[in-house]
């Protein structure tokens, strides 16, 4: 080929080359109508890879922020709450196998604890859900009973069907005619009062007594124990009573034969109530005190919010009231033997923690006050964290069961109950490791089953004295100070009984001793009758 030939083969490739490149540009808007049609169409199978819509969960939480702690220090730990429900939402939008196609939001709203009147609750809990500007998909939290009763009677209401997980404990809340939709994040009150009864029965407490405080928690505490004793032989409930701040029976207590004492009460009207018992000398031995708390903390703050002197009661009488009482508390934390285990989080417990520890420097800016810090009040956070992650996971089956109708989430909008109903079978299978302990709803219950953990105050300190996981484990790792009480109630008990045995003695040997009177009377007188002379 000559060299002029070989320029010609060559520009003619160029122009070949360069031909189909125009061609390909003018072609280009026919293959971009064609992706977009192709993303429509995916889009609209509900198959599409990416954030389809937002999904809003209402988290109910002692106050939101920005906001003054209201009514009393006791609901103020909010912020030591709110970073444990964020870190949750950041785990589960970075996870690709839950709700890969959403993008999940929590909105912050003021649960209205504190309030004892239900009105201003729901007006509160009603703006949260209509009021918002979202379409909220489920509610987390309240955890105090009052406004946990209200929102679960709302979010039942037919305009409404919302799924409500919260993390009050008010046994009451299981009955899923007047509350279809809600579940606990946290065992029942209930398990306060079957360990109760368990060392009731270590120790052999026969004698009981119950002081509860006027609301519909401590009410059921009364409720369950008496309900239980009463199937129980040999125990019995001597004393009962409400308190309040105006009535504190002591003296009707002691002319009681109750000697275990179980006091479900605000932590200020406990405080009271010691002070009472240490001027009238009714604490240990003579009396077994034992208080039923959620979390330590609750308990500690009858001593360490003391301020002043009440009922001539110092700190130090106070404290010495308290010497040997024996508390009860949730503990919103998995079994020691589940610590090291990978929990739905992908974290090991102590994992977790630091996460923890690390999310609450990020969220509390912007919180009234600095976040609490007393004793065990981050623990709150834990069964909130749960809550989420229920919410969560429900929603992923409940978008999953929604395709095969060709719909999803975002199709969710308020009075739907066939989509509720969905989100609350899928609760009901759920079973995982949270960070507050195995979250499972068996038996038809709607709360955690959870451990509870005891506490004996010795030498002003909390010592663990052991945990109660079911009827038949009691789990005492700690040394249990039982002093005089428990030996006296014995005594008491055998000594009732060597009584009885020896009037059971003597009310025989004076049967026997009538009958042989009357034996030989009747012989003396026949006898004396056949003497007697006939009078004519």
């Amino acid at each position: 080929m000559t060299r002029h030939a070989a320029e010609v083969v060559r520009d003619g490739l160029g122009l070949t080359v360069c031909q189909l490149l125009l061609r390909r540009f003018i072609d280009m808007p026919t293959y971009l109508v064609f992706f977009i049609t192709t993303i429509v169409q995916v889009w609209g199978q509900g198959d599409f890879i990416g954030p389809k819509c937002t999904l809003h969960i209402l988290s109910l939480l002692p106050y939101p922020k920005g906001t003054p702690a209201p009514y009393s220090m006791r609901y103020s730990d909010g912020p030591d709450i709110v970073p444990a429900g964020y870190l949750a939402v950041e785990m589960i939008n970075n996870r690709s196998n839950i709700l890969k196609d959403y993008n999940l939001e929590l909105i912050e709203g003021h649960d209205g604890c504190g309030n004892k009147r239900s009105t201003p609750v729901e007006n509160l809990l009603l703006q949260n859900i209509f009021y918002s500007g979202k379409n909220i998909v489920g509610i987390a939290g309240p955890r105090c009973y009052t406004s946990a009763a209200v929102a679960g009677l709302i979010t039942a209401k037919d305009g409404i069907a919302l799924v409500n997980v919260h993390t009050s404990s008010l046994f009451n809340l299981g009955n899923t005619n007047l509350y279809p939709y809600s579940f606990g994040a946290t065992p029942s009150i209930e398990r306060f009062v079957e360990a109760y009864v368990a060392l009731m029965k270590l120790n052999k407490w026969r004698h009981v007594g119950a002081l509860f405080q006027d609301d519909a928690g401590s009410y059921s505490v009364f409720e369950s124990l008496n309900s239980k004793l009463s199937q129980m032989s040999g125990y019995v409930m001597s004393f009962s009573s409400v308190i309040t701040e105006s009535y504190l029976p002591l003296d009707s207590l002691q002319a009681s034969s109750a000697r275990a004492i179980l006091i479900s009460a605000s932590s200020n009207l406990a405080r009271m109530l010691m002070c009472i018992a240490y001027t009238k000398g009714a604490v240990f031995p003579q009396y077994q005190w034992t208080f039923l708390y959620r979390v330590p903390a609750e308990f500690v703050d009858i001593a360490f919010k003391y301020g002043g002197t009440t009922f001539n009661c110092s700190r130090t009488n106070l404290l010495q009231a308290l010497e040997n009482s024996i508390v009860i508390t949730f503990s919103f934390e998995p079994n020691s033997g589940d610590w090291n285990k990978t929990g739905i989080s992908g974290l090991t417990y102590p994992q977790y923690k630091q996460e923890y520890a690390r999310a609450v420097q990020r969220y509390s800016d912007g919180f009234y006050g600095p976040p609490v810090r007393i004793a065990n009040t981050t623990l709150w956070g834990n069964p909130f964290h749960d809550a989420i992650w229920i919410l969560a996971l429900a929603l992923n089956a409940t978008d999953t069961r929604l395709k095969e109708y060709n719909k999803s989430l975002c199709d969710f909008t308020y009075g739907q109950p066939s989509i509720t109903l969905m989100i609350q079978e899928e609760i009901s299978r759920l079973d995982f490791l949270g960070v507050g302990g195995r979250i499972v709803y068996s038996n038809f219950s709607r709360f955690t089953p959870g451990m509870v953990t005891m506490w004996q105050v010795i030498s002003n300190t909390l010592q663990p004295l052991g945990n109660f996981i079911d009827d038949d484990i009691l789990q005492i790792t700690g040394q249990l100070n039982n002093g005089t009480i428990l030996n006296r109630q014995e005594e008491k008990f055998q000594l009732n009984s060597v009584l009885s045995v020896i009037f059971l003695i003597f009310s025989v040997a004076a049967v026997i001793f009538t009958a042989v009177f009357n034996v030989l009377n009747i012989i003396f007188r026949q006898y004396e009758s056949m003497k007697a002379p006939v009078i004519a």
